[in-house]
């Protein structure tokens, strides 16, 4: 019996992701703008807003933290659920030279959240992503005195932080490219949702033909990124 030979993403062309994504998509499906969102998806995108600026040090939080909170209804209910599963699968996920199990890791996720838009896709893994990302950089700031926030980081392996400060830098650049992307992903179905069409933006429906190739490297990115950051940590 042969093993599986795995793929190596950073070898594929834009043809040859989108074949695999047409596996479990049909062309509707995969072109559509819209999905069956239980979730206020712009609501979900401001909280993930406000836990990557905070924890990338963004230069003036302030004010766009406020125009985030701004967005988010009292009523916004995150499908936590969802989350939660993403983030376990992405944790879970071994880690190789060619990127073959994040690939792997990724046409999962994909698949798994076939019901739902491209843009709410790539919210929705950042928002894994963020759960650990921001929760660890929340736990690198607790202060002295408080007890239960220092427990947390211990459990969190947040003693190393300092002593990785400068390679924490460079990764960090790494996920606010990832961030910037998604944000540019939500900003091209706000052009589509206020009426904007091939006319009057030409490049529009070729980027939105392309959206599916753009989610998927965003989600490999942020699955790949997860998986650097435990070896940051000295996870096991």
């Amino acid at each position: 019996m042969t093993s599986k030979q795995l793929e190596k993403p950073l070898t594929l062309t834009d043809s040859q992701i989108l074949d695999l994504l047409y596996k479990f998509h049909n062309f509707d499906v995969l072109h559509k703008t819209s999905g069956e969102e239980s979730f206020n998806v712009k609501a979900l995108f401001s909280v993930v807003s406000t836990i990557m600026n905070r924890s990338l040090g963004d230069d003036h939080p302030s004010i766009k933290i406020e125009e985030d909170e701004k967005a988010i209804p009292s009523s916004f209910e995150p499908p936590t659920h969802i989350l939660r599963h993403i983030s376990c699968q992405i944790i879970n996920t071994d880690d190789d030279e060619n990127h073959s199990y994040a690939h792997e890791t990724t046409i999962s996720i994909l698949e798994k959240l076939k019901p739902f838009s491209w843009q709410s896709k790539a919210v929705m893994v950042l928002a894994a992503f963020s759960l650990e990302y921001g929760t660890f950089f929340h736990l690198s700031q607790v202060s002295e005195e408080d007890s239960l926030g220092r427990s947390l980081a211990v459990l969190y392996h947040v003693h190393v932080f300092h002593k990785i400060l400068r390679a924490t830098a460079d990764y960090n650049h790494i996920v606010k490219n990832a961030f910037e992307t998604v944000k540019r992903i939500i900003e091209m179905q706000i052009l589509l949702s206020e009426g904007y069409d091939e006319e009057s933006v030409p490049s529009l429906t070729e980027a939105m033909h392309e959206l599916p190739v753009f989610v998927y490297w965003v989600i490999l990115t942020i699955v790949a990124s997860f998986l650097h950051f435990k070896f940051l940590l000295g996870y096991r």
